[in-house]
């Protein structure tokens, strides 16, 4: 099963339309610097596009941008790599801590076996590279000597600046390396916390000056989206759904590891909590940020790498314990309740298989309703809005509106859509592609109610050629959900094309 999310990866490099809403405005946000555009613009006037996200992703993805032109390619090959980046530095953390090689090899195999690690290995979204810049800050922490090295502090903390200046909530791995700093010496840790703070904010001001203000705006104002504590229990349910039994084990070392705590506090022994643990504590309190509107299963990746890292940790502890005889008895039953619980879990994610790995694989389908729909575009002249912003780069067309975060920036009363909504009652789309059928009734996230009226009181659905039969009409070709992204064709009322 661990070969799946490899195989998804393979095809989706291969593909060379979206898969998924945001990574298409990702890739706008490259071709933006490459043409020397501000990828955090005024929203008093067209392109009506938000940058949720710091400039490290669209820069790197920028360079290649320069020689092939826009293309999701890099954007996902840089995210393939730090997928497999993190994996590695999990199986090194375990080994070089441990020396057990069966645990560094189960624990990456814990995070390949994930429904989100096999969804979102597949797009070119910031996700992974922000996890990989954290957890390599926290590989260079755990040295022995980095405790009073500067050196390596230094290191650790240009890449956690890296991954919050890649994805700004990203800040778990220096979140649990403050912690974990400041346990050892309070001086050092002090020294480390506001040192990572005092660069973080240097950047923000400089970054919102060089703005205007924009980025402010764009990363925090309009990035303060509602939270909505049922998309947690949601997601909870999700967890337990397919991760019963692999929780259940970290239930369980959890319980061991608070035991040997306080055991060792009434013996009066020294304890202090590993960078890992700690990092494990921080990385499950993460799970809480799914309630943000708008986020869904990239919000609980860095919870998997985390609680992957701390079961490989404590299955090596554990094991180690075998040599003490006050502790053999009981080691032996815990580790033995965790060989049943894993294979439990083994056997559940077999039989859950095919939901585990259900996100949809480009397919030959997906390559002709994509094809049919670039030909549209470039037949139609600017301006044009599309859902997916790809088909409008690859066409030369301009990308002038992000539906989902400006209705709801609209929502929030952030964002006066007035001039947007006035725009579509004149008809000045020549064509519009949705992902849903604004005929339909019923809420839409992606669009307000004053966006969708305009939208079904001057549009029409795209035209079929006289006689055109069911199966072989573009309109019907287009809204299939099996081959990929559905979509709908619109039209102005006037236009007969």
């Amino acid at each position: 099963m661990a070969l799946f999310p490899l195989w998804r990866a393979w095809n989706a490099l291969q593909y060379p339309y979206s898969l998924d809403y945001a990574e298409g405005y990702l890739a706008v946000e490259a071709w933006q610097i490459t043409h020397g555009q501000s990828i955090y613009p005024d929203l008093k006037d067209y392109p009506f596009l938000v940058s949720n996200y710091p400039p490290i992703f669209p820069l790197l993805n920028a360079l290649p941008f320069l020689l092939s032109g826009p293309t999701l390619f890099w954007g996902r090959l840089i995210c393939c790599l730090s997928a497999l980046g993190i994996l590695i530095l999990t199986m090194r953390i375990i080994l070089k801590k441990t020396g057990r090689l069966i645990p560094a090899i189960l624990a990456p195999l814990l995070i390949v076996n994930t429904y989100e690690f096999y969804e979102w290995i597949a797009y070119a979204r910031v996700d992974f590279p922000a996890i990989f810049f954290g957890l390599a800050g926290l590989v260079i922490l755990s040295d022995e000597d980095a405790d009073f090295d500067r050196r390596l502090q230094k290191w650790a903390l240009l890449f956690f600046l890296l991954s919050i200046y890649t994805k700004q909530i990203q800040i778990f791995a220096p979140l649990a390396a403050c912690i974990y700093l400041f346990f050892r010496d309070k001086k050092a840790g002090l020294r480390f916390t506001l040192a990572f703070i005092g660069s973080a904010l240097f950047l923000f001001i400089m970054l919102s000056l060089v703005t205007g203000g924009q980025y402010f705006k764009h990363t925090v104002v309009y990035n303060a989206n509602r939270y909505d504590w049922w998309q947690v229990w949601v997601w909870f349910r999700h967890l337990l759904r397919f991760y019963y039994f692999y929780m259940l084990t970290l239930l369980l070392l959890a319980a061991t590891f608070v035991y040997s705590m306080f055991r060792n506090r009434r013996e009066k022994k020294r304890s202090e909590p590993g960078l890992f643990s700690i990092y494990a504590i921080v990385g499950a309190l993460s799970f809480l940020t799914i309630g943000k509107v708008g986020a869904a299963g990239n919000y609980i990746l860095e919870a998997h790498v985390a609680l992957a890292i701390f079961w490989g940790l404590s299955i090596s502890g554990a094991v180690g314990l075998l040599n003490d005889s006050s502790r053999r008895r009981f080691t032996w039953v815990m580790l033995s309740l965790m060989a049943i619980l894993l294979n439990l879990h083994a056997i559940h994610l077999a039989q859950t298989g095919r939901l585990l790995f259900s996100r949809p694989n480009p397919s030959k389908g997906s390559y002709g309703k994509s094809n049919m729909l670039m030909r549209v575009v470039r037949e139609y002249p600017d301006p044009l809005l599309c859902e997916q912003p790809l088909f409008l780069l690859r066409a030369g067309k301009k990308v002038l509106f992000q539906p989902f975060i400006m209705s709801e920036l609209s929502r929030e009363g952030k964002w006066n859509q007035g001039k947007f909504v006035d725009e579509l009652m004149r008809k000045r789309f020549s064509l519009i592609v949705t992902g849903q059928d604004m005929f339909r009734e019923g809420f839409l996230w992606q669009y307000t109610d004053e966006i969708r009226r305009a939208i079904r009181e001057n549009y029409i659905p795209y035209p079929e050629p006289p006689q055109t039969p069911s199966w072989a009409s573009l309109n019907a070709i287009m809204r299939s959900a099996e081959d990929g992204i559905p979509y709908y064709l619109y039209v102005p009322k006037k236009e007969v094309k």
